[in-house]
């Protein structure tokens, strides 16, 4: 988890007198992430991307007025990907990544006892 020092240190803040800010978005932060990705609290903690998450919710949610905020966002909604493909691999592992052209469907395949997500081109199949 990110403590408040490591916060100001990202934000690039010298003193404290931010702080009751700061660490009301540190509070904010693993209940966003938990309801982008389902990953409790306590599974985040084990998580180093949980935390990467939270430095570029902090930026973003600090500097809310700036220039970058749509690429902020992007890369956060990428990251939060990145956390739930990887819990999807954690629960129905193996996962084999193939090409694929459709994008948002699911079916089940019926050669085997596998499921297929497709997402912006890549087809994720997993056991059940």
């Amino acid at each position: 988890m990110v403590t408040p020092d490591t916060a100001r240190e990202w934000l690039r803040l010298d003193g404290t007198d931010n702080d009751v800010i700061v660490q009301g978005l540190l509070d904010a932060a693993p209940t966003y992430i938990e309801v982008a990705t389902g990953m409790t609290p306590a599974q985040q903690q084990a998580e180093p991307l949980a935390d990467t998450v939270t430095k570029f919710l902090l930026t973003l949610w600090y500097n809310a007025e700036q220039a970058e905020s749509d690429r902020l966002q992007r890369t956060i909604d990428n990251l939060l990907k990145a956390c739930i493909f990887k819990e999807l691999h954690f629960f129905y592992s193996p996962v084999i990544y193939l090409s694929a052209g459709m994008q948002g469907d699911r079916r089940k395949v019926k050669h085997c006892n596998t499921h297929v997500l497709y997402d912006k081109g890549i087809c994720f199949c997993f056991a059940i």
